[in-house]
């Protein structure tokens, strides 16, 4: 049996190893015993190691989910990671955002905008039947902030705020509205935010599977 990478999906990180003919390798021997094939992989650990995103103990490396988000098609193949999960990240928002009971929840629908059906999240993977597909880093932020928003105590209005934006950043205040984001929206979303939020604008219109959404108001956090 040749060397290889393998992965395991936890709830705090990815983990990484390389399999061996008897055993897992070493990580501190990765670099030294790795056959020629994996060493592209190898040197990409390391510069993720060395940006302190992942850690290496024993036989295991744990890489971060947002790191693990963030790589390329290329370098994810290097790991033996497969690519980007092709679905839609379904937003329905209930309330607005300067009430306490402001909500969102997401689900996961595929490129056709079928419903995915007991698809279930684990960091920046997405368990849909008996396989893991990667999330891009866009659809994985958002998830998350959906989860820390989702967590807040009902009567816990500044935290729902400050959870939706920093405290220099602006609230967006849209009512209850029903988006499909796929990854470029998802980035659409986040820019065309940030600018407008950067311009002092009032109104922002974004155009979403077809439609324009008017953003009414961007009011500032204080």
């Amino acid at each position: 049996m040749s060397y290889r990478f393998e992965y395991q999906v936890t709830p705090d990180a990815t983990e990484l190893r390389i399999r061996g003919p008897r055993d897992n390798l070493p990580t501190d021997s990765w670099s030294i015993e790795a056959p020629v094939v994996l060493l592209s992989g190898v040197d990409l650990v390391q510069r993720l190691i060395a940006a302190e995103v992942a850690i290496g103990e024993d036989d295991t490396v744990l890489i971060e989910h947002r790191a693990v988000s963030g790589l390329s098609a290329a370098e994810a193949k290097s790991l033996a990671l497969p690519p980007f999960a092709d679905v839609i990240g379904h937003l329905e928002t209930t309330g607005i955002i300067t009430r306490p009971d402001f909500r969102i929840k997401l689900s996961w629908r595929r490129g056709g905008g079928q419903p995915i059906v007991d698809a279930k999240r684990t960091g920046a993977w997405l368990r849909v039947g008996d396989g893991w597909q990667r999330l891009p880093d866009a659809l994985f932020e958002i998830a998350e902030g959906v989860d820390r928003l989702n967590a807040v105590p009902d009567d816990d209005l500044g935290d729902t705020q400050r959870q939706i934006a920093p405290d220099d950043a602006a609230g967006i205040i849209i009512g209850a509205e029903t988006i499909s984001l796929t990854d470029d929206e998802a980035d659409e979303l986040r820019a065309r935010v940030e600018n407008a939020i950067g311009a002092n604008q009032k109104n922002v219109h974004l155009n979403v599977e077809g439609r324009t959404i008017d953003v009414p108001a961007l009011t500032p956090i204080t």
